[in-house]
């Protein structure tokens, strides 16, 4: 490599064009950080840095153990209204699914009741999810709400049935919902959920959603992939 500019970033921008011109397809995997120095007469730390960069830029994902791949376009999680990850991704026209993880009644404790107001140890129900969008872990979803807002609920499958579904099915309107954007490092097991490399930031979004009576219906907390989503807001002046 010849030019002005550090090799690193032109090394980014060769698989940048690599990949524009379709040599790198989408979801293929980039040769290995040493096929890369070998192939360009370059040091692995001077490829490691590039591809950083490119991931840090949602070009390309790492896919722990197996490499780095070409990243498909970021899906998008909106802040601008109360709609449920379904329907936010069908709207895109991405397949989607869930996989449940915990779907239980617990008590609720200290935190949980005060933000209910409910007395402590009140049965709420525990849903955990994975949220998938065109075969990738996009968001972990834990979730709470009474249990006894929907009938027999531990009779559904929430892999295949919506929450936000179930709460009109039973004349719960929702109406206003608090959310608040965080930076977290997951868990190392909630990171391999995510496909992501262990101590990885995350997008952590807590839901707090009421209904028309402005009782809180629903406590969630989502982690969010962010090499895989953005997270968006439509604001408008009122004049």
């Amino acid at each position: 490599m010849q030019n002005t500019l550090p090799i690193h970033v032109q090394l980014e921008n060769l698989i940048r064009d690599k990949i524009a011109n379709g040599e790198y397809a989408i979801g293929s995997c980039l040769p290995s950080e040493r096929r890369l120095a070998e192939t360009y007469g370059i040091n692995r730390l001077t490829v490691r840095a590039a591809l950083k960069n490119l991931r840090q830029e949602g070009l390309i994902v790492a896919h722990q153990g197996r490499g780095n791949f070409v990243n498909s376009a970021r899906m998008r999680l909106s802040f601008s209204s109360i709609r449920g990850f379904g329907t936010q991704l069908k709207s895109q026209g991405v397949v989607h699914t869930s996989k449940v993880l915990i779907a239980q009644k617990v008590p609720a404790n200290h935190k949980l009741s005060r933000c209910f107001q409910l007395p402590m140890g009140t049965p709420l129900y525990h849903l955990t999810r994975i949220r998938i969008g065109n075969s990738h872990a996009i968001v972990i979803d834990d979730t709470y709400f009474p249990f006894s807002l929907i009938p027999d609920v531990e009779k559904i499958d929430f892999s295949v049935e919506s929450l936000y579904h179930n709460f009109e099915k039973n004349q719960i309107i929702l109406a206003e919902a608090r959310q608040t954007l965080m930076v977290t490092i997951l868990t190392d097991e909630d990171a391999q959920l995510l496909e992501l490399p262990p101590n990885s930031p995350v997008f952590c979004i807590n839901h707090q959603v009421s209904d028309v009576s402005g009782r809180l219906v629903e406590y969630t907390l989502s982690y969010v992939n962010p090499e895989r989503a953005n997270i968006t807001s439509y604001l408008k002046n009122q004049l």
